[in-house]
């Protein structure tokens, strides 16, 4: 069978200091048929030379300079200029095992499949310790609904894009909205719309590297609204469409409510987007644990940040 292009898409910006590490693995890829695409979005520091360094030691590498403008906006012109066949993204700050997209690829032609999903080592970088999340002893294939229900219980896998290779077919048309935080979730839940056979190669594949501070971990910003409002976009979509899965739709849009009003409540200045919410709409979805209800009760009494203070922020 001759192999299929796989077009890599790496976003990067100010990370002179984990590039190499990122590049050295997609490199080192022992499926070989790959097309490179480094967007440098207005890095200040180094991080561009070094692109342009890699691009003239590999054939395979591209290079795109531009101003910043923000992640989203990096991973749509990469996406504008792709040729291959198949689609894969990657974090400049994180790194990829040298058997991803051999094993991705493969669960994608052994099923069928129009996406393909791996495990995960999240990797702290206080401790250099990992934990692996969404790992199985065998792959796992689910059909159309299947997917969806999974993505929206977060059981198998989640909204994140870097840990998946994508058909490009099935991408047609799709684009990261830019403007606010969580929009690769907003793009993975529309690929899964298009998509028939999804499937789970079980291993724990892709590094994510957990920085301290980084903008999907740091306090409360604008821009973290987009908890809200791609969840909910994405919960009106799904109770149109899924109707039967309306508690499962529920529960997305309630639980990234619920982050989004953890950071508000530890915001002392209480200067972004209002969220209101009911008890009762969490009291009465099935799949809200007993912690979250106690923690949002907390809210209620106006404790919650006395609580956090007590417990840190891994309870809470």
């Amino acid at each position: 069978m001759t192999e299929k292009l796989i077009s890599v898409i790496v976003p990067v910006y100010n990370s002179e200091k984990y590039l190499k590490r990122c590049i050295d693995s997609i490199v080192a890829q022992t499926y070989k048929t790959l097309e490179i695409i480094l967007i440098n979005d207005g890095s200040s520091d180094n991080s561009g030379k070094i692109c342009d360094q890699y691009a003239l030691t590999d054939s395979r590498i591209k290079v795109f300079h531009q101003a910043n403008a923000g992640q989203a906006n990096a991973r749509n012109i990469g996406l504008s200029i792709a040729r291959g066949d198949y689609i894969g993204f990657v974090d400049s700050d994180d790194w990829i095992s040298k058997e991803m997209y051999e094993k991705l690829i493969c669960g994608i032609y052994n099923n069928n499949a129009d996406i393909a999903v791996c495990g995960r080592k999240t990797v702290y970088s206080s401790t250099n310790n990992s934990v692996e999340t969404f790992c199985f002893s065998q792959p796992q294939v689910f059909n159309h609904s299947q997917a969806i229900r999974q993505f929206l219980l977060t059981e198998a896998f989640d909204g994140s894009c870097w840990d998946k290779l994508f058909k490009k077919s099935i991408l047609d048309n799709k684009e990261f909205p830019s403007g606010y935080l969580c929009e690769d979730v907003f793009f993975t839940f529309q690929s899964l719309l298009d998509s028939s056979v999804i499937v789970h190669i079980g291993d724990p594949l892709y590094y994510y590297f957990q920085i301290d501070g980084s903008s999907s971990h740091s306090k409360l910003e604008d821009k973290t609204y987009g908890l809200i409002l791609y969840s909910n976009m994405i919960r009106d979509t799904v109770i149109s469409q899924l109707p039967q899965m309306k508690e499962e739709a529920d529960f997305f849009y309630l639980i990234r409510k619920f982050y989004y009003l953890k950071r508000l409540f530890l915001d002392k200045k209480r200067s972004f987007h209002k969220v209101d919410y009911s008890f009762f709409e969490y009291l009465h979805n099935p799949y809200i644990d007993k912690k979250t209800l106690f923690l949002l009760i907390t809210m209620k009494l106006g404790l919650y940040p006395a609580v956090h203070k007590i417990f840190g922020k891994k309870e809470c």
